[in-house]
């Protein structure tokens, strides 16, 4: 009797979001506009469009001009699946930011929020788990609502990989 072995590989990663994912994004926020409600604020229906998605995205990508947001998507291989982003950029002795996300309802539970999350450390400039050489960010502030339990292990995972320990 042989026994088969099945491996689960997460390819998961994040980029920095360009204009041209205006349509993808656009479906995603249709699909899961029902799913994001209780983390989302009330938003015009042109938001939902992709013509909506493209004014989003022109105005994360000002703020990234003006070192005060990092704005990525988060990717399963070369699918976007979801954003992280890291906001409230602080400068001065705190050097901090928060850091927000969402997943397609589809693709929870899979591990690519935190996959992309602590992938981006090793992955260069725009580390998102760790400093943010070219914003000059010692850490990022976390908080947990406790309403998400997914988040929980993504603060976890970000935590571990700072040395951090959250009470």
């Amino acid at each position: 009797m042989s026994r088969s072995v099945v491996s689960c590989l997460i390819v998961a990663g994040t980029r920095l979001i360009a204009v041209e994912d205006a349509p993808a994004l656009a479906g995603l926020v249709q699909q899961n506009r029902e799913f994001l409600a209780d983390w989302d604020p009330i938003r015009p229906e042109g938001y939902f469009t992709p013509e909506g998605q493209r004014r989003a995205i022109e105005e994360a990508l000002d703020s990234y001009a003006d070192r005060v947001r990092v704005p990525h998507v988060i990717l399963d291989g070369d699918r976007i699946v979801g954003r992280v982003t890291l906001s409230n950029i602080v400068r001065g002795p705190f050097q901090s930011c928060n850091l927000g996300y969402w997943v397609n309802q589809a693709d929870n539970g899979r591990g690519l929020a935190t996959a992309g999350v602590t992938r981006r450390r090793l992955a260069g400039p725009c580390a998102l788990s760790g400093p943010e050489p070219e914003l000059g960010l010692e850490e990022e502030a976390l908080e947990d609502r406790g309403d998400h339990g997914v988040r929980g292990y993504v603060l976890l995972a970000i935590d571990d990989m700072l040395g951090r320990v959250r009470e």
